[in-house]
């Protein structure tokens, strides 16, 4: 959790997944990592895609799939010789969470 100085709750900027502002003008006194394994579990089937926000952050893209139906984003979860990881959360026309994947493509 992210606390500020004045027990006011801080919430992520949209534009990072490890960057945080306050509500408020005060102080950071904490900065996490959210793309961690233990938040990637908590992705659940029937999660509306502000939860998986407010949980994951930005993802690094957003693809739609006419012929699915199927909205995806993704986050790069780690770099490998070779390989770049990525965690994915499927979501339907409404914006719930059908599924959650992970894939790896050729890279850095």
């Amino acid at each position: 959790m992210v606390r500020a100085s004045g027990s006011i709750r801080a919430r992520p900027r949209e534009s990072s997944t490890t960057c945080w502002s306050s509500v408020r003008t005060s102080v950071l006194r904490e900065v996490r990592q959210v793309l961690t394994e233990e938040n990637f579990a908590k992705v659940r089937p029937g999660m509306s895609s502000d939860e998986v926000r407010y949980l994951l952050g930005r993802p690094a893209h957003e693809l739609y799939f006419s012929l699915k139906q199927e909205k995806v984003w993704d986050w790069k979860t780690k770099v490998e010789p070779g390989m770049t990881w990525y965690f994915n959360v499927h979501f339907n026309n409404d914006g719930v969470v059908t599924r959650t994947s992970t894939n790896f493509t050729p890279g850095p």
